[in-house]
């Protein structure tokens, strides 16, 4: 087992060091070790992605707590495998596109409603001024139409 000693030299609150065990020196344990701590990791990974997946199939909406909460459960996982192993992580995301699958899941779906841009607005805006300058317009139109038949043409 691993005990927690003080460091020697400048000893401070909260200063401590694991020590390491006598197995771990051993030819050919630490790589045995390392290749443990991968199958642990990706049998981890694995139980999460099939959880999504399920949810998936049970048709929850991408964004749910469930999936957000799953993806925090990865992104611990992942950190705690990069640290302990000094792997890099955006190699390790390359290797297993299930985390982005996940990572995608709880981020809520993309809002159907176009956006407004500047340019949207201000061409509603011009748009609504012209169709309101022709009905002025075709009202005017009219009221002249109508004075010219009632006083010119009926009398």
């Amino acid at each position: 087992m691993s005990e927690a000693i003080v460091l020697a030299g400048n000893k401070q609150p909260g200063d401590v060091k694991k020590k390491e065990s006598i197995w771990i020196r051993l030819p050919g344990v630490l790589p045995l070790k390392r290749i443990l701590s991968r199958r642990d990791f990706e049998g981890q990974m694995a139980k999460l992605v099939n959880s999504a997946l399920g949810h998936e199939s049970e048709n929850l909406p991408r964004g749910s707590e469930e999936y957000v909460r799953l993806a925090r459960m990865a992104d611990t996982a992942v950190s705690k495998y990069c640290s302990d192993w000094s792997v890099d992580r955006l190699n390790l995301e390359a290797q297993i596109p299930a985390i982005r699958k996940l990572n995608s899941l709880a981020m809520p779906a993309p809002s159907a409603v176009p956006k407004a841009t500047p340019g949207t607005v201000i061409g509603g805006i011009i748009a609504v001024a012209a169709a309101l300058f022709a009905i002025g317009a075709a009202s005017g139109l009219c009221s002249a139409g109508f004075h010219l038949v009632v006083n010119h043409l009926v009398r």
